[in-house]
């Protein structure tokens, strides 16, 4: 299956809770779909009625709903952190009982098995690709790691709890299933050791996770408490002294050492270049790179152009130093036209807002510290003018905008755990501070770059109160 984020199989799993309520209100009565959007009873069943919108709905049971509340969010965040990266840092499974997994993999798996979720329901339908691809991949992870198989709807009761089966060793290389069955051969090189239960072909544990060792595409566990974050998967590294810091990390998370790197990533380099990339100094070309990040686990193209990237964000800052160092009648900004006054220019303000306007926000009004925007959602936001540079950009939104769910948005560095005051944020509200006057106040994001404001504009335009 082709390589996909954890935010768009989250996309993909929001809908298939809405349908899936849509479904449960239709066949069981409203208080079914009640209880899964809300992870509780109503009060009254009376105060139920048929959903057919789930987040309007909400509003008129009187509640806030976010899909990140429910308690099968954060499992199947897990299907993917787990199951197609490697990192566990979470309780163990029960040894075949319900659990949150289970029923997350239940939901996913009704979305994508029941004839009820169609139009009759209020629907189209759902894909549930990507959820049930790093589903499948965090159970086969599960067996493979130690732990015995857990019973799920597509299983057999008779499927052995300690052994693989071809579509698992699969899915954890990121083969398809024709190119694992052929390994099994006989005549095969490499091959890759079964057993017979049943009259039916399994991968005995130890053989799966021997095979699974020589392939590019798996992704070797990574069990603890301690792990590196995994920045080159969700966002972009500030630079190359980051960038480095984080092969380092991971590398030692993973018990490699700096030859073991080398050698598993198949690279020609001596041991002075494994420790100048950590350094920063990274001097690589995109294959070697790739090579680099396949060694660790990671999604190795993703991790070689984030490394590209943070060279061409160092290269950016310098170039931008050598501009702001000139002082005479040949630099930029005398040349710009129709600029009555350009040693007063701010280059950094104007391509900020650019970059609002080529996004599609709504230019309403702009004083000289705020300069105010609309987005495509109707969401009013403020960049602080008088704060920002090329290099960063703080911009304001509504207070009633959670922390959390703005942290999770593409390209945001920082997001204020407190509301912040800034008078003149006519659009938001305002309540005493420190004075006697009530302020504006807002939630403050810090955005690292053009290249990362690009990203949370294009996020943040979908957002809603």
């Amino acid at each position: 299956m082709a390589p996909f984020t954890k935010a768009e199989m989250m996309d993909e799993f929001r809908e298939i809770v809405f349908q899936v309520a849509r479904s449960a209100s239709f066949s069981f009565g409203p208080q079914a779909a009640y209880r899964l959007l809300f992870d509780e009873a109503p009060a009254s069943e009376k105060e139920c009625w048929d959903i057919y919108d789930p987040e309007n709905t909400a509003q008129d049971f009187g509640k806030e709903f976010a899909i990140e509340q429910i308690s099968t969010y954060r499992a199947v965040e897990q299907f993917y952190d787990y199951g197609l990266l490697g990192i566990r840092n979470m309780l163990p499974l029960e040894d075949g009982c319900a659990n949150e997994w289970t029923f997350a993999f239940g939901l996913i798996w009704d979305a994508a098995n029941s004839f009820l979720i169609t139009d009759i329901t209020n629907g189209k339908g759902v894909t549930t690709m990507k959820c049930l691809h790093a589903a499948r991949a965090f159970f086969a992870r599960h067996i493979l790691d130690g732990q015995k198989r857990t019973f799920l709807p597509e299983n057999e009761a008779h499927d052995p709890k300690d052994m693989l089966t071809i579509r698992e060793v699969a899915i954890l290389s990121g083969l398809d299933e024709r190119t694992v069955r052929n390994a099994t051969n006989r005549n095969a090189a490499n091959r890759l050791e079964t057993a017979s239960v049943e009259s039916s072909i399994f991968i005995p544990r130890e053989s799966a996770r021997e095979w699974l060792s020589t392939k590019r595409g798996f992704t070797p566990s990574r069990i603890g408490n301690h792990l590196p974050k995994s920045v080159v998967l969700n966002g972009p590294f500030s630079g190359t002294v980051e960038a480095g810091n984080y092969i380092r990390k991971t590398r030692e998370s993973i018990n490699l050492s700096h030859s073991d790197l080398i050698d598993k990533a198949n690279l020609n380099r001596d041991l002075d270049w494994i420790h100048a990339l950590e350094e920063g100094l990274i001097n690589g070309d995109e294959p070697e790179l790739t090579s680099i990040g396949n060694a660790l686990g990671l999604n190795g193209t993703l991790f070689a152009l984030r490394m590209i990237e943070a060279c061409q964000r160092d290269g950016l800052a310098k170039l931008q130093n050598r501009i702001s160092s000139l002082d005479n009648e040949d630099t930029i900004s005398s040349t710009l036209p129709n600029s009555e006054n350009p040693e007063q220019i701010n280059h950094g303000l104007e391509a900020v807002r650019k970059a609002f306007r080529d996004a599609g926000y709504k230019g309403n009004k702009e004083t000289k510290k705020l300069s105010e925007f609309q987005s495509p959602s109707g969401q009013t936001i403020y960049v602080l003018n008088e704060r920002n540079t090329l290099n960063r950009t703080i911009v304001m939104v509504h207070p009633a905008l959670s922390q959390e769910a703005l942290s999770r948005l593409d390209g945001v560095a920082e997001v204020g755990f407190n509301e912040s005051f800034h008078a003149a944020m006519t659009a938001f509200p305002s309540r005493i501070n420190n004075g006697k006057t009530p302020t504006e106040y807002g939630r403050q994001i810090t955005i690292n770059g053009l290249l990362d404001l690009d990203r949370f504009l294009n996020a943040f335009s979908t957002v809603t109160l």
